[in-house]
């Protein structure tokens, strides 16, 4: 199993221009026996201009925690030559073969030639494959940079090698992926409040055939906050939670005044008892047999109304 990571240093010149300044890449490798092998590969420019110096370290931890580390240092001069520091020459191959398992002497030539190629300039992308012995296949990725363009990046505020920034497709994969799990994640979570909501809608309206308001006003309540959550109303009834909280209320006054009328009344007081039942109206007062007429008369008269339930109560069923 093998990962990479890069990062990209950028930092803004004189012109107000961002540059490119420093390229980490890391690639770590697990071999079936647990062996692991990090390779970390820093990009920079160089002393001299047109020059990119490449810093290779690889570490090899064994099983039983042996470390061995390789390091070369490279540098490509502006007219596309490579130059590998003597005393590093050496530990090149041993990269080479360290990582890759194969060859060293013939990759080796094969990374110098297509380094030196005028044609190359970095911006061709170099992968080089090997047999790891039944570990899956890696792949190392050189980071394209022209060095040309760093140059006058650098001196001279061009911007056409910011124009085309490097960009790793992993990570760009990773954070389409996260959006995406996201947004599932919201859709899930408002469709779970929506089906609550309905729930809770549905019991209210079963409490309110039973007649119990109180218990009807608490189910609407958690009906219409997790419709909020949702971000949909669209199963909520007409009435809300105060509409059936004040009628909760009402409904204890009644419970009350109807005590005290049998009480009253089985004492034999029945003016008591009369006094009771008015005070129970919301208009605070019986109605007269002519107030009913005066509906009736407009009934009578009112030939376009139909199918229509008028109610005469003093307001007792608001």
């Amino acid at each position: 199993m093998s990962t990479k990571e890069t990062t990209i240093t950028t930092e803004a010149d004189d012109a107000g221009n961002e540059i490119v300044t420093e390229i980490d890449t890391t690639i770590t490798q697990t071999a079936a026996d647990g062996t692991e092998t990090v390779a970390e590969v820093t990009t920079t420019q160089g002393d001299e201009p047109g020059e990119i110096e490449g810093h290779v370290v690889v570490t090899e931890t064994a099983p039983d925690g042996t470390e061995t580390v390789y390091e070369v240092t490279t540098t490509q001069h502006a007219d596309g030559t490579l130059t590998v520091e003597d005393e590093n020459e050496s530990l090149l191959e041993e990269v080479v073969e360290a990582v890759f398992d194969t060859d060293a002497e013939e990759e080796v030539e094969d990374v110098a030639e297509d380094t030196t190629d005028s044609d190359l300039e970095f911006e061709e992308v170099e992968t080089v494959e090997a047999d790891l012995s039944g570990i899956e296949e890696i792949e190392v990725v050189s980071t394209p940079l022209d060095a040309a363009a760093f140059e006058s990046s650098v001196g001279t505020g061009d911007t056409s090698f910011i124009a085309a920034p490097v960009v790793d497709a992993s990570t760009e994969t990773a954070e389409d992926t996260a959006a995406a799990e996201a947004e599932a994640a919201e859709t899930a979570e408002q469709e779970a409040h929506a089906a609550a909501a309905e729930e809770a809608q549905s019991a209210a309206d079963e409490f309110i055939d039973q007649g119990d308001y109180a218990a009807a006003a608490e189910a609407r309540e958690v009906a219409e906050n997790e419709a909020s959550e949702a971000g949909d109303s669209s199963m909520l009834s007409a009435y809300d939670s105060s509409d059936l909280a004040n009628a909760a209320e009402k409904q204890e006054d009644a419970a009350y005044y109807e005590a005290q009328e049998a009480q009253y009344a089985e004492q034999g007081d029945y003016e008591a008892a009369r006094a009771s039942f008015v005070a129970r109206q919301p208009i605070g007062r019986i109605g007269t047999p002519e107030e009913v007429a005066e509906l009736v008369l407009y009934l009578a008269q009112a030939t376009y109304t139909t199918g229509q339930i008028h109610v005469i109560d003093g307001g007792w069923s608001l």
